[in-house]
């Protein structure tokens, strides 16, 4: 009951927070431990403890282990490994016909797209040499505030000094991204897309007095987008396509391009 009264006032400071403040949970924490880092003279440890169980031991323990040199390689080159096979694989043949899309019995269509991949072992990358690092290190740097002067500073080399430095240039350019950035809604009529990238689907396809045009359907943003083009030469080897129009619905360019007459 308490928790219901609550939620309204949480979704408030929510919302409020990220109206005037676009850092990130796990930037403003790295900025902390950064803090503790440089600004902790009497070197004052904390330890986490949650009954009998000590969570500072376990979290340093575990980074020993998650970003000793040989996993943190494996892991790259994996990463690396697995991108070129799904790039040269899709370049031979599409994805789609390698793995056939199907419909649920809710009636969810379950398809497959290369980008996504490449985007998901990118973003479990991220993750992993950022996001789940970066706590960690917090942590560390709570239990030895002299994790300056014992790795970044010593002369033997540390996977993780480099990671260190890495999230320092990640934080420095997403400071700049929340200082400056804006969004505003941009057109996309008149656009010059290449149709023959993997993160469009083609639907749809007619010829009209020798034009060609297409509907195509994004899928690399949510929800999808679906794309009414006319093709600006047919002779060219690019797949090139100028957009007439856009619509996250999809009914409203199907019966746009069921109209297009002679």
């Amino acid at each position: 009951m308490t928790t219901k009264l609550l939620d309204p006032v949480f979704d408030y400071w929510k919302k409020y927070l990220n109206s005037v403040n676009s850092i990130s949970f796990i930037n403003l924490l790295f900025i902390s431990g950064l803090i503790i880092l440089l600004c902790n003279p009497n070197n004052n440890k904390v330890d986490i403890k949650i009954a009998n169980l000590n969570i500072t031991e376990i979290a340093i323990n575990l980074k020993n282990i998650m970003y000793s040199f040989a996993f943190a390689i494996f892991g790259v080159i994996l990463s690396i490994v697995l991108i070129i096979s799904i790039i040269l694989l899709c370049e031979k043949t599409h994805v789609s016909k390698l793995v056939p899309t199907y419909t649920l019995i809710t009636g969810e269509t379950i398809s497959y797209d290369a980008t996504i991949a490449v985007s998901r072992i990118y973003k479990i990358n991220f993750w992993y040499f950022h996001n789940i690092w970066v706590i960690l290190f917090f942590i560390d740097v709570l239990h030895n505030p002299k994790f300056f002067s014992t790795k970044i500073l010593a002369s033997k080399f540390d996977v993780n000094v480099l990671i260190f430095i890495i999230n320092i240039f990640i934080l420095f350019f997403s400071l700049i991204h929340s200082l400056f950035c804006i969004e505003i809604t941009s057109k996309l009529y008149g656009n010059k897309i290449n149709y023959g990238f993997p993160t469009y689907v083609k639907i749809a396809h007619k010829k009209i007095s020798g034009s060609e045009f297409f509907i195509l359907k994004k899928t690399t943003v949510e929800p999808n987008l679906f794309l009414l083009g006319k093709r600006i030469n047919s002779s060219s080897p690019y797949k090139e396509i100028e957009i007439i129009n856009y619509s996250k619905n999809f009914d409203e360019i199907k019966y746009q391009f069921n109209e297009l007459k002679n």
